[in-house]
């Protein structure tokens, strides 16, 4: 299914770049608050940083596309009634404390509402490379390697410099535990771009 997926909208993005007009392109960081929802992680959002790249076509004044390719690092907790949840794979001798490293791309289509603010809309596909937690014996993982989500916001453009806000909702059930429970991703980010080309 992943593979159907990306194929799709790498082929997307392969017709856009065809019909984009012109290119631009810079690097990015921001304030990643990061969310794991579901039965036996702690709530609450808790802070993190994703770096990477992005690249820009406009079709015209009011549309385009902007694919990126980010470096997140997320951080969670494990909740007191985790060994209740899964008392048959509870690892009594791990760390509460979750450590994971995503290879994240967003493909977002660009909305400019005018010159000074655009909304972003569009699917990001994220790899969960590395991972700290110990939350299972037998040094299992606990979390799926492959997320979909969904992305929007709106980006403040002082050129070359861009503000942005974003709300990213996870699809995909993360849990690689059981599917009893499921367990989703939020995040919040806040942040700035700078053009170099």
């Amino acid at each position: 299914m992943y593979k159907k997926i990306l194929t799709s909208l790498f082929l997307m993005s392969g017709w856009i770049f065809a019909h984009g007009q012109t290119f631009h392109f810079g690097a990015k960081a921001d304030l990643n608050l990061y969310k794991v929802t579901g039965e036996g992680i702690k709530p609450g959002y808790t802070p993190g940083v994703q770096l990477g790249l992005f690249g820009g076509w406009d079709f015209n004044k009011k549309f385009g596309f902007q694919p990126e390719l980010l470096y997140t690092q997320a951080y969670s907790t494990r909740d007191d009634d985790f060994s209740e949840k899964y008392v048959n794979d509870y690892n009594r001798d791990g760390s509460s404390h979750i450590k994971l490293n995503y290879v994240s791309i967003p493909l977002l289509l660009k909305y400019n509402i005018n010159s000074r603010f655009t909304i972003n809309v569009g699917p990001e596909y994220s790899f969960l490379f590395y991972s700290n937690e110990s939350l299972l014996m037998y040094n299992r993982d606990a979390f799926k390697r492959n997320n979909l989500s969904v992305v929007g916001g709106v980006t403040v453009n002082v050129k070359p410099v861009h503000f942005y806000g974003r709300f990213v909702q996870g699809l995909t059930n993360i849990n690689g535990i059981d599917d009893r429970y499921s367990w989703k991703t939020q995040q919040i980010q806040v942040g700035m771009g700078v053009d170099i080309r």
